[in-house]
């Protein structure tokens, strides 16, 4: 009878030491991880990836004879994202491990470790493999010709065709338990999508928002974990939101981490992990990548997150939804006065189409109701959005403050934003040799993003010689 393989798709081990790779294959093997493939030349391992499917990798940093882990990362990284990377080192290398996670490995065992320690890393790989798996299914289905794109829904206002792929979204993972990211600048309304999730969803539980400012490890536990009392149980077969999730201590992260993927928590006091069906869907409006750069996110977490992200777009790249976002709006602020909503003329409409927004959907709901509770007659006047555009800049009340080393010195006539970008792009893939995956990482971006700016960029610069 064949041996039962377990993966189902082989854990690639690369190390140029015969003897670890051979111990270590045993040790895999005694423990239930049977399907087992080793690399000794690393020169080897590309053109087996192109050859081959794996499930896991774990890459020893230092090879001296051929190409090293840490020359090999980028490349694994770039061609085949969906599969998890182990960087195997000794302690003598430990940082240049933790810079490895930095830039795309998922975690990183120190020689020599205990059996239990590379056992769990695999099974966590494994787990975020599965994970990632069944979100690229979901995305394929969601543009397939066969599937209903589900375009509005009762609480959202829209008809900008940069929306219609994040009310699909919801559509097609609301009904789904994993975790949620949603980005966007602050007043997009990331609070308003996570609720429509929930709404979706059909949870039986509540939604609950915990929002993260100021909190530290011991309030973490307090407010979350505490056994009958906290945010968990109180948003049990719910959902859990966390508003601005990169305000979280580190260890605080960690015991998300751990609450998303073993669906358990363990109480303050206790030594008896509790489970929990809760749905966690967490939002920010920075940059993820670039504080896990600056050891201020863990990496682990950022992948389990990001697997199933919404990227809201501000306000002034969808102004054709703000005449239907006023409206609704004021309906809402009349419906709270008691009041019947006033009538709105096209030169308002046209006024705001003019400004930009710096706070987005949020600083239109706050001139609408201000409309409403100032306006004397049935008819609402352009003179309440005038006085608050003209007393705010178009993106801050203060200039931004940039250190010496980074400014940019323009001649009289500015650039514009495409040619900046342009600019920009250039002397970043310059700078890293014309390795995007390091250019990448300069511009503080992850890979999508990059390729996406690359990618118009190049659109911008082809119309312009046409």
């Amino acid at each position: 009878m064949d041996e039962e393989l377990f993966p189902e798709l082989p854990v690639l081990v690369v190390d140029d030491e015969l003897d670890f790779l051979k111990s270590l294959r045993f040790v895999l093997k005694t423990n239930g991880v049977t399907n087992v493939e080793c690399c000794q030349d690393s020169r080897e391992v590309m053109p087996r990836l192109k050859k081959k499917k794996f499930s896991v990798i774990l890459l020893d940093l230092l090879m001296p004879l051929y190409i090293s882990g840490e020359e090999l990362l980028p490349e694994i990284v770039e061609q085949y994202p969906e599969i998890p990377v182990i960087i195997v080192t000794a302690h003598a290398n430990i940082e240049t491990a933790k810079n490895c996670m930095k830039n795309g490995a998922l975690d990183y065992l120190m020689k020599p470790f205990e059996t239990k320690d590379v056992l769990k890393k695999i099974n966590d790989a494994l787990y975020l493999r599965a994970f990632s798996k069944e979100i690229i299914l979901l995305k394929r289905d969601m543009f397939s010709d066969g599937l209903p794109k589900p375009t509005t829904f009762p609480d959202i206002t829209s008809r900008s065709e940069k929306m219609q792929p994040i009310f699909q979204t919801i559509g097609l993972i609301a009904v789904t338990s994993m975790p949620i990211l949603i980005q966007g600048e602050p007043g997009v309304g990331k609070k308003f999508i996570a609720r429509e999730i929930h709404k979706q969803s059909r949870r039986k539980g509540k939604f609950i928002e915990f929002n993260t400012a100021g909190v530290d490890d011991n309030s973490f536990d307090h407010i979350l974990l505490k056994e009958k009392e906290g945010l968990l149980e109180e948003a049990r077969d719910g959902t859990l939101f966390f508003n601005e999730i990169a305000n979280l201590p580190i260890k605080s992260q960690v015991k998300l981490y751990h609450l998303i993927k073993d669906w358990e928590y363990l109480p303050p006091g206790s030594d008896k992990p509790v489970s929990t069906s809760v749905r966690i869907i967490a939002a920010t409006n920075k940059n993820l990548t670039t504080l896990i750069k600056t050891n201020d996110f863990r990496h682990e977490l950022y992948s389990l997150l990001k697997a199933n992200d919404i990227n809201i777009p501000p306000l002034r790249e969808h102004k054709e939804d703000i005449p239907l976002l006023l409206d609704y709006f004021l309906n809402q602020a009349a419906e709270e006065s008691g009041i019947k909503k006033p009538q709105v003329s096209e030169e308002i409409y046209t006024l705001l189409k003019q400004y930009n927004f710096p706070g987005n959907i949020g600083e239109l709901k706050n001139m609408a109701y201000e409309a409403v509770r100032s306006h004397k007659s049935g008819n609402l006047t352009a003179t309440v959005f005038e006085e608050k555009i003209k007393n705010r800049p178009p993106f801050s009340y203060t200039r931004i403050a940039i250190p010496a080393d980074k400014k940019v010195f323009f001649e009289k006539n500015l650039p514009t934003f495409a040619e900046m970008d342009a600019i920009y792009i250039d002397e970043v893939i310059n700078r890293s040799g014309g390795n995007l995956y390091k250019a990448a990482g300069l511009a503080g971006l992850d890979r999508k993003e990059f390729a996406h700016r690359l990618k118009r960029i190049k659109k911008y610069i082809k119309g312009k010689k046409e």
